[in-house]
């Protein structure tokens, strides 16, 4: 669990204290108000990558189609909403066709992003909500995807959370998805 420098007694309270965006302190001295503190890694464990480095970790699976980590650098922290097939007028897209909608999904993340300075390229990490989730789906999902990289000049490959849900928003939508980005 993270500690506030608040929480830390004696002589490690300024190691323990590293300043970076997030939990913010209050009045301890030599502190300016609203700085933001969380722990400090040890040396050996910090690493320096470029945005969106991608990384399967020893001890753990190691999947072709998405990665488990992705280990990004950047000043704004970007969430963007759950993105359907729907075209820019709000037309809908892929009808009853499982990978138009997932090709136009993607490609919405991308416009999103394009529109605040960002590409496909400073995503982290996606969730992917299909309905009515089964493993025949897979291939579609992943044509879907590929034609969506294909068009963007990207590689899709990104963390990945997948969740098979009931419904979404309205009735023709097989899939959502959606994005968190770093971007500088």
């Amino acid at each position: 669990m993270l500690q506030s420098v608040d929480q830390v007694g004696g002589p490690e309270r300024r190691e323990v204290a590293h300043r970076i965006g997030g939990r913010r302190h209050r009045g301890e001295p030599g502190r300016q108000p609203g700085e933001a503190l969380l722990p400090q890694c040890p040396p050996q464990a910090v690493h320096t990558v470029e945005v969106g480095a991608l990384v399967n970790p020893e001890g753990l699976p190691k999947p072709d189609v998405y990665r488990q980590l992705s280990i990004a650098q950047g000043s704004r922290l970007v969430f963007l909403a759950g993105q359907v097939a729907r075209d820019a007028e709000g037309n809908k897209v892929g009808e009853g066709d499982f990978a138009a909608q997932v090709e136009q999904a993607y490609l919405n993340v991308a416009a999103a992003l394009a529109e605040i300075g960002g590409s496909f390229d400073d995503v982290a990490k996606l969730t992917i909500y299909v309905v009515d989730w089964n493993e025949e789906k897979y291939p579609l999902l992943g044509e879907g995807v590929a034609r969506a990289a294909a068009k963007l000049g990207v590689d899709p490959v990104k963390p990945i959370t997948l969740l098979g849900v009931a419904a979404l928003g309205e009735p023709d939508l097989m899939v959502e998805v959606e994005a968190t980005a770093v971007l500088d």
